[in-house]
């Protein structure tokens, strides 16, 4: 199986990543395929704008970042996700819901 780890923590040793790396390593032991992702180092500050205006000629999103890369390399190949991030006021951590948000240009 082909599992995509996504982690959200701006905490290189904070608890969402140790759970992500203990995650990532139990499945490897069990054989699986992990692809480990910080989504801190995909995501270069470019949050959704209106897809409607904003995509490229070609159809594709006109962020600069490896954000397309890693859908079309390790998300969408992927029979599973996993998604660790903290929660800050009850919510995902910036960088997740980001990664969710512009999933809209690629789902639609």
């Amino acid at each position: 199986m082909k599992i995509a780890v996504l982690t959200a923590s701006p905490r290189p040793d904070g608890n969402s990543r140790a759970l992500a790396r203990a995650f990532t390593d139990g499945a490897q032991a069990a054989g699986h395929q992990v692809s480990y992702v910080d989504l801190n180092t995909v995501s270069s500050g470019g949050f959704l704008r209106d897809c409607r205006r904003c995509r490229t000629a070609e159809g594709e999103c006109s962020i600069p970042d490896r954000y397309a890369q890693t859908i079309t390399d390790v998300v969408a190949p992927a029979d599973a996700l996993v998604f660790a991030t903290p929660l800050y006021f009850y919510g995902m951590a910036a960088s997740m819901k980001n990664f969710i948000d512009r999933l809209v240009c690629y789902l639609s």
